[in-house]
């Protein structure tokens, strides 16, 4: 990956963080661990996230995470509210970012997001659900749209990346 496509999937990293206000100690839940998933959640992770989840579909992905320092949940293999509750110390998540586009991810929103808690909708779902999402929860957390990044967001992305700080998620992300 070259620098530029680096800075730019940094600087939408920032960009969705910033959107969703992200802060000091929030539990963050990522649905999937592509690219920007895994630039999102070094970035959190960086600037002093509780607790960064991604979501993976196999053994491989989770090993993957692992390594890079995330906690893993793997689709299926537990109960995602048992599995928020154990990260969170009961909290639910803060912030999520919905990355993946699958059902499996939006059922695990709805179970896992804390009353009051922010949902970042980046990926397309890639078929429709039987409800609609924002009917069963709009009262309860704040959507955010994430697009592209602002400048703002640039220059901090290329702050980062010339820190080094974020050098395994974009070796890892490319």
């Amino acid at each position: 990956m070259n620098r530029a496509k680096k800075a730019e999937l940094a600087a939408q990293a920032v960009y969705a963080l910033k959107r969703c206000q992200f802060s000091y100690g929030k539990h963050v839940f990522i649905t999937g661990c592509d690219s920007l998933s895994i630039m999102i959640g070094a970035i959190a992770k960086n600037t002093g996230a509780a607790s960064v989840v991604l979501g993976v579909t196999d053994n491989e992905q989770e090993k993957k995470m692992k390594i890079l320092g995330f906690d893993a949940y793997r689709y299926g293999m537990m109960d995602p509210l048992e599995m928020a509750r154990k990260v969170t110390n009961k909290r639910m998540f803060d912030l999520i970012f919905e990355t993946q586009g699958t059902v499996e991810a939006y059922e695990v929103i709805i179970k896992t997001v804390k009353r009051g808690g922010g949902v970042a909708i980046i990926g397309v779902l890639e078929k429709p659900l039987n409800c609609h999402v924002c009917d069963l929860i709009r009262d309860q957390i704040c959507f955010y749209g994430i697009k592209g990044a602002d400048e703002s967001s640039r220059r901090i992305a290329d702050m980062l990346l010339n820190e080094g700080s974020l050098d395994y998620a974009v070796d890892a992300a490319g």
